[in-house]
């Protein structure tokens, strides 16, 4: 059994892009050839245990594991077919829109079915073999329950398809929790959906220009800033005024300090001294009046 989806009509399977059957989506079950006839009679359920995604933003994509709470197996639905010539079995994966909750990760997520639930029994029910669009979307449509599913950064080297190991899996320990906090993420994700529907944080339409990101960076650089210019005018203050101590230290700090009056009458002073101290051209002091 292969991933990706292989009709059985495919002529040359070695010439078949399989890549592009890795998933099929829920609102194309009944639009697309492709995929009528396996949802028709070919049904089935994935198992794993548990799925990458990527988060992205800008170039940057930082991958997550998503997987169960309890550690069980996950059941997802799917579809397969076959290639009676190549004896081959493949299947695919079917996603839908998701949840809101989960916006901050990634618009679609697969289809999750729990054992025993009224979408499970109607799924694999083998003598079910006509669906209409909406039916669909209302039997598989995903939904998120904190309490069941959770989610965590891991390694960059799950991109690279020839890594494997549990390694892949484990959680990445984070230096900086605020910096990488899926808090804050959601948070941000939630803003910049509002923020594109023109509402503000009060409710109110507004500007649908600013997205939550860069709410987020103006409110970061505001603080940042504010405080480099606190900073940088107590370094000064440090600098312009010398520290209480010694009387030359006291007397340098009250001429800072002097008022405009005060300053301009002591250059009067120094440059009457400076003319009294002048000589003519016969080498006499010159005498004030």
């Amino acid at each position: 059994m292969r991933w990706g989806l292989v009709p059985f009509w495919t002529k040359d399977v070695s010439q078949f892009k399989t890549y592009r059957t890795f998933n099929a989506r829920l609102e194309n079950l009944q639009e697309s050839k492709m995929w009528m006839r396996p949802c028709e009679k070919k049904r089935c359920a994935v198992l794993m245990s548990g799925y990458f995604e990527w988060k992205t933003v800008g170039k940057k994509k930082t991958p997550y594991f998503i997987s169960r709470r309890d550690g069980r197996l996950m059941f997802v639905a799917g579809m397969y077919d076959y290639v009676e010539k190549e004896d081959l079995y493949t299947f695919t994966i079917i996603t839908a829109q998701g949840p809101r909750e989960l916006e901050w990760l990634h618009e679609r997520m697969p289809c999750v079915l729990e054992p025993g639930t009224e979408s499970w029994d109607a799924w694999m029910d083998v003598d079910k073999t006509t669906w209409s669009t909406e039916e669909l979307v209302k039997l598989l449509k995903p939904d998120y329950d904190e309490s069941k599913l959770q989610f965590y950064q891991v390694t960059d080297d799950v991109g690279k398809t020839t890594n494997t190991g549990e390694r892949l899996i484990k959680p990445l320990l984070k230096e900086d929790s605020d910096m990488f906090s899926v808090k804050r993420e959601k948070e941000e994700a939630l803003l910049e959906n509002d923020n594109e529907q023109g509402i503000d944080n009060r409710g109110v339409k507004g500007d649908k220009s600013l997205k939550g990101e860069d709410v987020f960076n103006q409110k970061k650089s505001l603080k940042r800033n504010t405080y480099d210019g606190l900073k940088k005018n107590e370094e000064q203050e440090k600098t312009t005024l010398p520290e209480e101590g010694s009387i030359g230290d006291r007397v340098k700090r009250e001429e800072a300090n002097l008022s405009p009056k005060r300053e301009g009458n002591r250059e009067k002073r120094n440059i009457v001294n400076m003319l009294g101290n002048q000589k003519d051209s016969r080498g006499k002091k010159k005498i004030k009046k």
